[in-house]
């Protein structure tokens, strides 16, 4: 039922809040609760290991802590701010698919030093690894792999600057992704990344 002095509302294993406080959920949330932070307000996103995470409504979901994910993250028209947090996805997890398509206003955003990270295992390689990050623009990341299929973690972030500075920096994309794994050389990969027009220099061809 409704817990209004806390703008908290849950039902069976599911749990919304509108709460924007630094600490938004009650203490007897377990990690399988599919939790629904819809504040039509920038929010937090306490420490933890979940199930389920749902963000919507607009506005910023900030991590305040690294987040585990064991069931799936759903971007249904907002951001999650990773700061200075990670958010790991484990090797069944993965994004729902939501009716708001991924954009600027609609993606991990990696404006710390954060980093979105998904635990695969060997038997989950054959699928392509989708990572819908970005700084301030959408620039996704998808790793398909071609072997060995080992048990890695990959890690994914993006800035829009370029470090170090580029020899010409008038014939780059402004934008630079790093994108890391556990396991050095353990995992053989090619890697999609999409930038938008607006971002690249007028020298760059």
């Amino acid at each position: 039922g409704p817990l209004a002095e806390t703008n908290e509302f849950w039902s069976e294993s599911v749990l919304e809040t509108q709460n924007i406080s630094a600490d938004p959920l009650p203490s007897y949330v377990h990690w399988n609760f599919k939790v629904l932070f819809s504040a039509s307000n920038n929010q937090y996103i306490p420490a933890g290991v979940y199930n389920r995470i749902v963000v919507k409504n607009g506005f910023i979901k900030n991590l305040t802590g690294d987040v585990r994910v064991f069931g799936s993250v759903e971007l249904a028209g907002a951001v999650i701010a990773l700061n200075e947090h990670n958010l790991t996805l484990f090797s069944l997890s993965d994004f729902t698919p939501s009716s708001f398509p991924y954009s600027s206003f609609n993606m991990i955003r990696t404006n710390q030093t954060g980093k979105l990270r998904k635990v695969v295992f060997d038997h989950s390689s054959w699928y392509p690894q989708f990572f819908p990050v970005g700084f301030i623009s959408y620039n996704p990341v998808t790793l398909n792999m071609s072997g060995p299929f080992i048990t890695d973690t990959f890690s994914v972030k993006v800035t829009n600057t370029i470090d170090p500075p580029p020899y010409n920096p008038n014939q780059v994309i402004n934008a630079m992704w790093t994108i890391s794994e556990d396991n050095a050389g353990g995992t053989n990969a090619s890697i999609t990344v999409r930038y938008n027009e607006g971002q690249f220099s007028s020298g760059f061809n």
